[in-house]
């Protein structure tokens, strides 16, 4: 296209639009085609929102931050900061003084019922009111100083506790026990004596030997529950127990059990040893059977000891071969029990009452092993320490009754092994308590 005929800007006028087309004389037919042509190339280049003229806005002015809101009447409902009218004249009605000390309810005047004039107010404490609780405003009532609590006994589930605020034998569930219940035990393990008062011997006898507060109590019992009473008697006297024992009541713990417990004594004190097996009375005078808590049926008790007896009675008989394999250990304690009333297969079978001769075997048999290991480590006693060996048959009975044990041994030995005094007398009058 000639210079002539280049297009300009579209603000141009007119004349101006068409004077390159009109100075070189074109034909009508030039000038139409030209115009159209200018046309289309001018709304193809410019923008359709470009073409539409733009309105003159003024620069943006800033926001201005509306006026702060005071917390008073920001934190104050609505309906509070309408004024209130009055409902006969229409006026808005004055608000009371508050008193920003006492809560609303407080600050109108309490009126007499009577006359219907404000009561007078008394004379107010020195501390506001509303912070004083209403049940401190009252009048306190002169009340007999707090007596101190009494500790309760160590013993808690010990058979005296359970019937002591009951009458004897009144559960509905445990029958009232037969009196053959204790002639069989008197029969059977004369001399026995309730383990209360046994307890009660033991200490008074060790007190003149500085036994107390500084005495370690070891026990060598059948771990059967039924002969933690027995513990649980000489634990309110001597505090916690070192236990050494296991099935049927044999010193399982042995050498080693017995020098940490010489190593855990008080300073300056010594060690009370107890130590027995167990055998059960049930309500029927049965022996080596026993009735236990929250069951009416009895069972056997010991166990462990009644197992092992029939095993040697029937090695004996010839029934049965001798147990040599218990490489597995899964149930070495039995088996070590029957290998300890194994050579009494023949007294035995021989007894008159099976069941009561097995605990008399089976204390002969720990009184031997319990001296051995004290001969051996009474040296780990430490100072002027002495040992004390208490041994007996600990005889259970009915839940509802109380444990009886038949001391067999009692004597004192110092730390080499020496004996300090047999104490044959303890319990002479264990035949009037039987009695």
């Amino acid at each position: 296209m000639p210079p002539s005929l280049q297009v300009r800007r579209p603000s141009a006028s007119y004349a101006e639009y068409m004077e390159p087309a009109l100075n070189t004389k074109l034909s009508a037919k030039a000038i139409n085609d030209h115009v159209g042509k200018q046309a289309t190339t001018e709304s193809r280049r410019v923008p359709r929102r470009q073409s539409m003229p733009l309105v003159n806005h003024a620069p943006p002015q800033p926001v201005k931050k509306a006026p702060a809101i005071s917390a008073t009447s920001r934190r104050m409902p609505r309906r509070q900061s309408m004024p209130l009218m009055n409902q006969t004249t229409a006026e808005p009605v004055k608000k009371a003084a508050a008193n920003p000390r006492l809560p609303r309810m407080q600050s109108m005047p309490k009126l007499n019922q009577t006359s219907a004039q404000p009561v007078k107010k008394t004379e107010a404490n020195n501390s506001p009111s509303r912070r004083i609780p209403r049940r401190q405003s009252m009048p306190l009532l002169n009340r007999t100083p707090p007596q101190p609590v009494k500790k309760a006994s160590a013993n808690r589930t010990s058979k005296q506790q359970v019937k002591a605020p009951l009458a004897p034998y009144s559960s509905s569930i445990f029958p009232k026990p037969a009196p053959k219940n204790l002639e069989a035990l008197k029969e059977a393990f004369p001399g026995a004596i309730p383990i209360s008062q046994l307890v009660g011997h033991v200490t008074a006898t060790l007190a003149h030997h500085d036994y107390g507060s500084s005495t370690l109590l070891a026990t060598s019992l059948c771990c059967d529950e039924v002969n933690r009473d027995l513990e649980r008697e000489f634990v309110e006297h001597y505090g916690e127990h070192f236990s050494m024992g296991g099935l049927a009541g044999f010193p399982f713990g042995g050498i080693t059990s017995f020098n940490a417990m010489a190593h855990h004594i008080p300073d300056g004190g010594s060690s009370l040893l107890v130590y027995g097996p167990h055998v059960g009375i049930d309500r029927a005078g049965n022996v080596g059977t026993v009735e236990r808590r929250g069951r009416l049926k009895s069972g056997a008790c010991c166990g462990s000891a009644n197992a092992a007896a029939d095993y040697a009675c029937a090695v004996h008989n010839g029934l049965k071969k001798i147990e040599l394999d218990f490489s597995q250990g899964m149930d070495i304690e039995q088996h070590f029990v029957g290998q300890m009333l194994l050579p009494h297969g023949r007294r035995l079978e021989r007894a008159k009452n099976m069941k009561v001769e097995v605990p008399y075997i089976c204390y002969e048999e720990q009184t031997t092993q319990i001296h051995k290991i004290v001969e051996t480590c009474c040296g780990e006693v430490a100072g002027n320490g002495k040992i004390a060996l208490l041994g007996g048959i600990q005889i259970n009975t009915p839940f509802e009754q109380e444990d009886y044990f038949l001391p067999l041994g009692f004597e004192l030995q110092c730390n080499e092994g020496k004996l300090i005094d047999k104490f044959e007398e303890a319990f002479l009058d264990g035949a009037e308590i039987m009695a």
